[in-house]
């Protein structure tokens, strides 16, 4: 018996491989799957309710104020100084000397009266401070003016013959400087303590200010 094997084209093999990539889609039912159906369009309604709910968590804009309007009425620079201007000095008038046993006026109703003068050995007690030969000085401030004075820039420096000045010693013991405020018709007095200039002379003399508008009083004489 003899077999014919007939060459199929390649279209017959094309066809057959179409037919079968069909029959792999079907259902378990045989009938082919339906194809995916196309996104539809949004509508109307929810739209809008999507464009509202947009708009209603949006931040809301305030509505913005008038510019201010421009001053019309011209203000002056200020006035300042430079490196050329120069200040007018106002020299403290000094009033003395008076003696250690004298009561000066300052001319504005305050008398100063030095109520004790010695000479003492002060202690080095603070940074900087020498030990050595001082002063210790009472000073007594009295208002006979009708107006309370201050006494807060009350300043007592001391010299020596040469015109040396001599250091203040505020943490020495029994220091007292004048403060606060003097009524009128009352007294109030102060203890400083100074280191004098080694070989320091006879005499001292002693700056008593209380106040830039009123003058400064001197005394002086010799420590004891």
């Amino acid at each position: 018996m003899r077999f014919v094997i007939a060459r199929l084209p390649a279209a017959a093999y094309l066809c057959g491989a179409a037919i079968a990539l069909a029959a792999c889609s079907t259902s378990g039912s045989g009938v082919p799957a339906a194809p995916a159906a196309a996104p539809s369009a949004p509508s109307a309604s929810s739209a809008a309710a999507s464009s509202s709910a947009s708009t209603s968590s949006a931040p809301k804009v305030l509505a913005t104020t008038a510019r201010p309007r421009a001053a019309k009425t011209p203000v002056p620079a200020p006035k300042s100084g430079d490196i050329h201007h120069t200040v007018a000095a106002h020299p403290q008038q000094t009033l003395g000397p008076a003696a250690f046993s004298g009561t000066p006026h300052f001319g504005t109703g305050v008398l100063a009266a030095l109520t004790s003068v010695r000479s003492v050995r002060t202690t080095a007690s603070g940074p900087g401070q020498i030990a050595g030969p001082g002063v210790r000085l009472s000073l007594r401030l009295t208002n006979q003016s009708k107006t309370p004075v201050s006494l807060s820039a009350v300043v007592v420096n001391v010299m020596d013959a040469r015109g040396d000045p001599a250091v203040y010693l505020d943490t020495q013991p029994g220091v007292t400087s004048l403060s606060g405020e003097l009524a009128p018709g009352q007294s109030r007095s102060g203890d400083y303590v100074f280191t004098l200039p080694n070989a320091s002379t006879n005499p001292i003399s002693v700056e008593v200010s209380y106040s830039a508008d009123a003058p400064v009083v001197v005394f002086k004489g010799n420590v004891k």
